[in-house]
């Protein structure tokens, strides 16, 4: 912006600019915890102050403001576009200039946080990363679905000559001595039993992809990784050291470091360098980032108030201390950003059925996001399978206008065993494979390589949660995506939609959200756009 300018006086971080850039100073005071000053402003300019150094540090010029110089520094750093990287890659392998960038901030640190957005490759960074270290002995954790793609990806990746990577497909292959790699899924993770044989070794590097899945310090198995404020894992009787105990380096790999909210990141913040948060614990982080209130209504309705604030300070946090983030549209100049659209549903007598059990709940869609009553969300789980079921016909109608009026393949998302089944039925002649929670992690890559491999099969059905994180290859063969039953949390859309937007991808990615008008999905809908707002300022937007 012209005429703004960060610099120290004695006491504060002043922050000066034009007067006439009224919402500028309102963001600032908002996102950043600005205060004005009304005794130094004037009419031309305006005066914010802080004490604290991560209110301004990447609006800083190093030549105005010195004392803010290495924060600025290391923001820089986290977004690089390139970086020295590495030579420590097999023969035809190199990283992209991004991932250069990536590497050098996480190797400076020893470890961190790998934000970058989904899609950009944080598997290899992480294995090349473990390359440079010279790593012999390497943990990765991972959902249960990706076992056998990391395993793929390391013997790609891995500079060690014959490397030994051991997958445990079930807890009875147990930790495997000598090898190399040793993956495993978050499920075994939290197993005493599995952390004990852990123990036995010292690990060089922890590696835990989808680390957002740590998103909740109660969770049993982020206690089993991190452990409580001490590194300790408490389970039923059992008390001993958490994994990361045992392991010199860590990285945390995830493209959406918050799903919902600022709350969200932490954990991960807390454990990674907890200095970076100023120490403070858990209620005092909401209540810089992230209050929430439970009130009562007149007629005696709970109903939980949320607000965020200071997003562009915490993304300072991040970048600063523990974070390297790259956004699509900044480093893959060739990609086009998705482009995503609503179908809306017809009126029809299942759809209205639907439509009416939504509205028997009697609840708003404040109650409906925070709810903790079993009895109420097995209510709103079968209104959802009911309005799944509804609209999956017209889904299906949808998906043969295109299937017959071009040559492309197609990925559609739901959520329903009964969804995926009408899919699967009527959409048969087309050729047809899907992934879902029943599917080993063997049976899923085969869906996944008989899709991109067989130009007979036009036809991905996934469930959101089984197929809309960690698979790749998708991008190879298909660019239009269905929503079919969209998730109610807006980064879990956004994941499933990069199983197509992602490296290799050469075309413009669409992916259409099917809603019934008037429905709970539609609404939230809207909400999930502010959330994704949030999550934006938090993560990635620079300035204000």
């Amino acid at each position: 912006m012209t005429g703004m300018r960060v610099y120290k006086n004695k006491d504060y971080y002043i922050l000066e600019v034009p007067r006439t850039e009224k919402d500028f100073i309102a963001g600032a005071m908002v996102y950043r915890g600005l205060q004005f000053s009304k005794s130094a402003s004037n009419n031309e300019r305006a005066i914010l102050f802080s004490t604290n150094p991560y209110a301004l540090c990447d609006l800083a010029d190093p030549a105005d403001c010195p004392e803010l110089a290495p924060y600025r520094a290391r923001i820089d750093a986290s977004r690089a576009l390139d970086g020295k990287g590495s030579t420590r890659t097999p023969p035809g392998k190199e990283l992209w200039a991004y991932q250069r960038a990536t590497l050098d901030y996480l190797l400076r640190r020893g470890g961190g946080i790998n934000g970058d957005q989904p899609g950009l490759g944080k598997t290899p960074t992480s294995i090349v990363f473990c390359n440079e270290l010279e790593a012999m002995r390497v943990l990765v954790i991972v959902p249960a679905s990706l076992r056998l793609q990391w395993a793929t990806k390391i013997r790609e990746w891995s500079t060690i000559p014959n490397v030994k990577v051991s997958v445990m497909l079930n807890v009875k292959d147990g930790i495997h001595p000598t090898a190399h790699y040793q993956i495993i899924s978050y499920d075994s993770a939290r197993k005493p039993a599995i952390i004990r044989a852990i123990a036995k070794t010292k690990w060089k590097v922890l590696i835990c992809d989808e680390a957002h899945k740590m998103k909740n310090i109660e969770a049993l198995t982020t206690r089993a990784i991190i452990g409580n404020g001490s590194g300790i894992y408490h389970h039923g009787e059992e008390k001993m050291p958490a994994i990361t105990n045992y392991c010199e380096h860590e990285l945390f790999l995830t493209g959406t470091p918050l799903l919902n909210r600022p709350s969200e990141a932490f954990t991960l913040l807390r454990h990674v360098d907890h200095e970076a948060i100023d120490f403070v614990g858990w209620e005092k982080f909401k209540s810089l980032y992230n209050k929430q209130a439970l009130l009562k209504t007149a007629n005696n309705k709970r109903v939980n108030l949320e607000s965020t604030a200071l997003e562009n300070e915490l993304q300072n946090r991040l970048r600063v201390n523990v974070m390297a983030r790259h956004e699509k549209k900044d480093v893959l100049t060739q990609m086009k950003p998705p482009r995503y659209s609503v179908v809306q549903m017809l009126d029809t007598g299942p759809v209205q059925a639907a439509l009416d059990a939504e509205g028997m709940l009697g609840l708003s869609i404040e109650e409906i996001q925070t709810t903790k009553d079993f009895e109420i969300l097995g209510h709103i789980a079968e209104v959802r399978r009911l309005m799944g079921i509804a609209i999956a016909p017209q889904v299906v109608d949808y998906a043969l206008d295109f299937l017959d009026g071009s040559d492309e393949k197609l990925v559609i998302f739901g959520w329903h065993i009964e969804v995926l089944d009408i899919f699967e039925n009527l959409l048969s002649s087309y050729g047809t494979v899907r992934v879902d929670g029943r599917k080993s992690a063997t049976a899923r890559q085969k869906a996944v390589d008989d899709f991109i491999e067989n130009p007979n099969i036009r036809v991905f059905i996934g469930n959101l949660q089984s197929a809309g994180t960690g698979v790749d290859g998708l991008q190879l063969v298909a660019s239009r995506c269905y929503l079919a039953e969209p998730d109610w949390v807006p980064a879990q859309n956004e994941q499933a939609v990069s199983r197509l937007d992602r490296i290799g991808q050469e075309h413009l990615v669409n992916a259409e959200i099917f809603v019934a008008p008037g429905s709970i999905s539609e609404k939230i809908l809207v909400k999930a756009l502010e959330k994704m707002n949030v999550i934006h300022r938090v993560l990635d937007r620079e300035g204000i």
